[in-house]
């Protein structure tokens, strides 16, 4: 018995939209599926990361940094250079770009030990805290997380700075730029006892100039992305198609 012939069905208005933004945003990242579209309620985006911090020479290897691209455009935001060695150590957080107006939450302090020199520290942030509500706190020279030197000066016996020892999730706080306009976002970090550094995850908020709440990861206004996701691939292409 020969069957008759299935009519399509139709997909409803909303349905076809979504399907039509979600293959613009696949296409133009270049990969040939559909990756989920962005719900129109999302507001900040965060990515899960569990990253370890590789050891970076600024001059022989620099590339080795670790790089963020925060809001996935192909444009890397901020980069984390980490010297280590038996005499002396360095993690920073630095604009990636010379002269660049993206900007670190932090503070002025001074060195532990003998010599007492003046140092601009990237602030290590708890949970729930509002990043962008105080502009005051931001500067691109806030950059050294933690530190310690054996010569400091004339009679000194070493030293160390930084509010980022033996940190476990604590926060930097951010701020960025796309398209000129200002988003802020947040980067959580821990460090051990032996200096093991690694990025968790990070987070920026889409509406420009609205403050982030950090440590948010859950919520009708967040989404999450996987770091080299076709979700994250088509939310790179879809920001970049727009404009944004």
């Amino acid at each position: 018995m020969k069957r008759a012939p299935r009519q399509p069905s139709k997909l409803s208005g909303s349905l076809q939209r979504h399907l039509n933004a979600y293959a613009l945003a696949a296409s133009a990242a270049g990969v040939g599926v559909m990756a989920l579209a962005l719900p129109a309620q999302a507001e900040v985006v965060y990515t899960p990361a569990n990253k370890v911090v590789p050891h970076c020479n600024r001059v022989k290897s620099p590339g080795l940094c670790l790089k963020l691209d925060l809001n996935h455009d192909g444009v890397i935001d901020f980069r984390i250079p980490w010297y280590l060695s038996s005499k002396a150590a360095q993690l920073s957080i630095r604009p990636a770009k010379y002269k660049s107006r993206n900007q670190i939450w932090g503070t002025v302090s001074y060195t532990s030990g003998r010599h007492h020199s003046q140092v601009s520290l990237a602030s290590a942030l708890s949970s729930g805290l509002a990043v962008g509500t105080n502009s005051a706190k931001f500067q691109s020279r806030h950059s050294q997380m933690l530190g310690f030197g054996d010569d400091c000066g004339s009679g000194s016996a070493g030293c160390k700075w930084g509010q980022w020892w033996d940190a476990q999730d604590k926060f930097l706080g951010l701020k960025f730029h796309i398209k000129g306009n200002v988003h802020y976002a947040w980067a959580r970090f821990s460090v051990t006892n032996s200096l093991k550094v690694t990025l968790a995850g990070y987070a920026y908020e889409t509406i420009p100039n609205k403050p982030i709440i950090t440590g948010k990861t859950k919520g009708s206004d967040v989404i999450a992305l996987e770091p080299g996701s076709l979700g994250a691939l088509a939310a790179g292409a879809s920001r970049r198609h727009n404009g944004k």
